[in-house]
């Protein structure tokens, strides 16, 4: 089945960058589709109805093969990139391919598998092998987003927070959910489908940075009997800073072509491993 649906791409954008620069840390990036409520957590029936949408929204991407525009902005800088991204849908197993916006220029190709991320620079005809506990996504950009979070976002999917103990309906487009260590408000727009959300440590938002996240542009695809909403424009917002993914034909739940994850076995099998 063909839909269409957002992909996530500016956490590997970060990562094959610096790597090639060879001054990033990395970030465990586990991504759970599932949130459980603690023993005793309590909610309304129309909040626990709005909190299991979510999560079936969630859960409907399984894979996904896309292009997409990607573009940060800060008061400093903008940075444009193209990017073709596959990926499975909880973002374990991921593979972007960067290229230079103009001229469309191959930049890097970084692949991250459930332990390890490969980047290959093209350029060069080398690549670099690096723990994927060991990342830092915001080191290049300096802006610095939870990876969990970034990732749920950047897929389109609505972040839940980890051990959440209960939820509260602000309003009828409003839902509040809080978890251990982190808060957020779901934002629903008119036909029900999340329009957005804003994220921040507990403890309220003088307790930290806050995110906000918009999904726009959703366009319907898939078979008659099967057809599914997805946000074509995802942006995410920290103070003036800003990722904003721009997303053309995306395939997804597809069948993902055998070798993709393993390139160093193929493609680049002449790259020089510089670590």
């Amino acid at each position: 089945m063909k839909r269409t649906f957002v992909v996530p791409v500016m956490s590997c954008i970060c990562i094959g960058i610096c790597m090639a620069a060879g001054s990033c840390a990395v970030r465990k990036t586990a991504v759970r589709d599932n949130v459980e409520l603690k023993e005793g957590a309590r909610g309304s029936a129309e909040e626990n109805i709005l909190l299991a949408e979510i999560q079936e929204y969630n859960r409907m991407l399984t894979s996904l093969e896309g292009e997409a525009m990607v573009v940060y902005r800060d008061p400093e800088r903008t940075l444009s990139f193209r990017s073709a991204v596959v990926a499975t849908g909880d973002a374990s197993v991921l593979r972007l391919d960067l290229d230079e916006f103009v001229f469309r220029t191959p930049i890097a190709t970084v692949v991250k598998t459930q332990d390890e991320v490969y980047t290959y620079i093209h350029p060069e005809k080398t690549y670099f092998v690096t723990p994927v506990d060991e990342a830092d996504f915001g080191t290049f950009l300096g802006f610095e987003v939870p990876v969990r979070f970034l990732f749920h976002s950047l897929l389109g999917r609505v972040y839940l927070p980890q051990e959440s103990s209960g939820s509260r309906m602000i309003d009828e487009r409003h839902l509040e959910i809080k978890g251990r260590a982190e808060e957020e408000i779901v934002r629903f727009g008119p036909k029900g489908l999340p329009e957005g959300l804003e994220y921040h440590r507990a403890g309220g938002p003088e307790s930290g940075d806050i995110y906000r996240v918009n999904f726009d542009k959703y366009e319907v695809s898939g078979s008659a009997s099967d057809q599914q909403p997805f946000p074509m424009v995802v942006t995410v917002k920290s103070g003036k800073k800003s990722l904003e993914i721009r997303y053309s034909v995306v395939t997804v739940n597809g069948e993902i072509k055998e070798g993709v994850f393993t390139p160093e076995d193929t493609e680049f099998s002449g790259y020089k491993k510089q670590n």
